[in-house]
């Protein structure tokens, strides 16, 4: 059974666990999976000033690396973004927690594969037919929107980006089991 309501989302025994992530300074959205059936999603951020975090189902931690640990941990493959930033703040904040994620899952012994951006969201594009719009504030609309008609989800914008990460791993081949891309309409 699954680590979320399993009545919810039934999954055959033995299921491969998986996470997605969208990774951001303050907050990163998680998407697990059970071999191609989303389980659930939640969102590790900080939690007040100490450096407490909320990490696993919003479970409480005493730090980032435990809180990022009880994610892995559960876990036999992690993928995520390589992020798109504009300003250099932004690069420079994507790449820490990039290279920390990339720690905790050396330290787990768990693969971690980074897909671009723009991979994701062509492949988004092309499994669900649609145009990702400009500016930032509507692509998270969208993949709001795309999460809660396929998924029947209401999250936030960090887990929404964390479940289509992980479709677009599946359909390229990243995640087992691969879905075949749709066929091209003439």
């Amino acid at each position: 059974m699954g680590f979320f309501d399993a009545a919810m989302n039934p999954v055959p025994p033995g299921a491969k666990t998986w996470a997605s992530m969208d990774l951001g300074a303050g907050a990163s959205g998680i998407a697990i999976w059970q071999a191609d059936q989303l389980d659930g999603t939640f969102v590790v951020k900080k939690r007040g000033s100490k450096g407490n975090h909320y990490g696993w189902n919003g479970d409480y931690y005493e730090d980032a690396f435990l809180a990022w640990e009880s994610v892995v941990s559960r876990c036999s493959l992690v993928v995520t973004e390589k992020g798109a930033g504009f300003r250099p703040n932004v690069i420079d904040g994507q790449g820490k927690m990039r290279g920390f994620l990339m720690a905790v899952c050396m330290y787990c012994h768990v693969p971690l594969e980074i897909v671009n951006v723009s991979e994701w969201r062509r492949c988004i594009k092309e499994s669900h037919n649609v145009s990702w719009p400009k500016g930032t504030d509507r692509k998270k609309a969208l993949a709001q929107d795309l999460v809660l008609r396929n998924h029947r989800l209401n999250v936030s914008h960090d887990e929404a980006d964390a479940v289509l990460i992980g479709e677009a791993a599946m359909r390229m081949g990243i995640a087992a089991p691969v879905l075949p891309l749709p066929k091209p309409t003439a």
